[in-house]
């Protein structure tokens, strides 16, 4: 079921509803106009969803909502144990300090397999999107994993551990990242390679850095390390 909550009239209208059967849910708060207030009662309805819901989907994008009431969001959704597939859309805003609180509230998954992650546009740096990654990869059951970076204000520092971060996770098999639009140069290029080899259990790798500031020596570093990655088996990357 799909459900587009705009203002404050139509959280009211979702609250009322029986949708503790549901196991599929998709709720869309694109510019959304309620307050944080209206965030934590949208977290607190959903523990009605606690014993069956697989998949689910939120979209954020363009809020202003605050970090601590977006982390309680994730908190409650963290004890739904069955909760298997999840996609995440937090684009355009501004998110410097947020995505390191939303990784620690994704950690505590501890049966989710499927997770997409929409940062495009959300001035995530390099520390913040290395801390992210660290926590992502504490998710143990986590298989597949798709990160969307799109033109944010990724550099050369934390690109090492921002990759590495990732191979905690034992089970991941699948991994897609863009990094487009980025500020990546070749130092960081190489030290990103770098990391990516560490994920020894990856078998699918799908890579986008296109419109960073490497050149052919980096992005040929990239590869290299890319290439010597234990278990790959089909890769796509498309860089400049």
């Amino acid at each position: 079921m799909s459900y587009l909550i705009k203002k404050d009239e139509d959280l009211q209208q979702f609250l009322l509803l029986d949708f503790s059967a549901h196991k599929s849910l998709k709720l869309d708060l694109k510019k959304s106009q309620i307050k944080d207030e209206g965030i934590k009662q949208l977290a607190i309805g959903l523990e009605t969803c606690v014993n069956n819901l697989y998949r689910f989907q939120i979209i954020m994008d363009n809020t202003k909502f605050e970090i601590q009431s977006i982390q309680i969001l994730f908190q409650k959704i963290s004890i739904c144990k069955n909760l298997q597939i999840l996609k995440v859309s937090l684009n355009q805003l501004d998110f410097r300090q947020g995505a390191y609180q939303v990784g620690k509230q994704l950690a505590l998954f501890e049966n989710l397999i499927n997770l997409d992650i929409e940062f495009n546009q959300s001035s995530i740096d390099s520390q913040a999107a290395a801390q992210f990654c660290e926590e992502i990869g504490k998710i143990q059951k986590l298989e597949i994993l798709t990160l969307d970076f799109y033109a944010n204000q990724i550099k050369e520092n934390f690109a090492l551990n921002m990759s590495s971060g990732l191979s905690l996770s034992k089970k991941l098999f699948d991994l897609s990242i863009d990094l487009r639009f980025n500020q990546l140069q070749d130092q960081g290029m190489q030290a990103f390679g770098i990391g990516l080899k560490k994920c020894k259990y990856v078998k699918v790798l799908a890579l986008q850095t296109k419109y960073n500031s490497s050149t052919v020596f980096g992005n040929n570093k990239l590869i290299q390390n890319i290439l010597k990655m234990d278990r790959l088996v089909v890769n796509k990357i498309d860089i400049q």
